[in-house]
């Protein structure tokens, strides 16, 4: 079969990672698993955004999505992850099984009160919502340096990690508020962060569509701001090599 070589801009904007080399011809053989985690996440996120923002009467903190929270944000984010670590391609192996395990969490602290029985599982609120902030904080830590290695692809997808990064710091800083008493702040904070997870959304839209455009060969390309060539090694001049080869 002959091996197509595929430029290094648009490589990684069809798989958000950098183009590494790797045996075999594995990327010509099997599907390209970026798209779906793409999809993963807006399917599960975008109605997240619209609950915390309480537009129509939402609101629930999730609990009325933990479906698409745990079939899209955490099992179609975990299948993506597996392909791509099959495909060799470290950095969206990462990110995808991130957010994949990220939402399969936050879908736990949903279902856990449907299989007690109870609406109130935790015998201090205040306690557990501060507890749960610095698990936002941790993983908030995680999406800026995921932000911070995307400086290797493209501006959308840095603008991306830096937007939930916002999000998460912010939205821990809630339930610091609500685990002090300070609802009314809280329910502010959240309105803020669910426009930011939105603001997010629609890029992450824009990221997937010039993505599928690529992969479908629309003859159509969207520019995603190419950063490939921008981060070269500190003190010396890579070498470029054909890296297509392997794709």
């Amino acid at each position: 079969m002959e091996t197509l070589a595929i430029p290094r801009q648009t490589f990684e904007k069809i798989y958000l990672n950098p183009p590494i080399d790797v045996k075999g011809d594995l990327r010509n053989i099997y599907a390209n698993p970026t798209p779906l985690g793409l999809v993963g996440f807006l399917v599960a996120t975008m109605p997240v955004s619209f609950q915390l923002m309480r537009l129509g009467r939402a609101g629930g903190d999730g609990a009325a999505t933990v479906g698409l929270s745990f079939y899209f944000g955490g099992m179609l984010q975990l299948l993506a992850c597996v392909m791509e670590w099959v495909l060799g391609n470290t950095f969206s192996f990462l990110v995808f099984g991130s957010f994949g395990a990220a939402w399969f969490a936050l879908s736990s602290l949903n279902l856990e009160p449907f299989a007690s029985g109870s609406h109130s599982v935790y015998a201090n609120e205040a306690e557990f919502d501060a507890s749960f902030a610095y698990g936002l904080i941790t993983f908030g830590l995680l999406t800026l340096t995921f932000g911070f290695c995307a400086l290797r692809t493209n501006i959308i997808f840095v603008f991306c990690f830096l937007s939930v990064s916002i999000a998460l710091f912010i939205f821990a800083g809630s339930f610091f508020a609500m685990a002090h008493g300070h609802s009314e702040a809280a329910a502010k904070m959240q309105f803020f962060v669910g426009g930011t997870f939105f603001s997010c959304c629609v890029m992450a839209w824009y990221l997937l569509i010039a993505n599928l455009l690529e992969v479908l060969e629309f003859g159509v390309s969207l520019p995603v701001g190419d950063l490939s060539r921008r981060l070269k090694g500190i003190g010396r001049k890579p070498e470029y090599r054909d890296r297509s080869k392997s794709v």
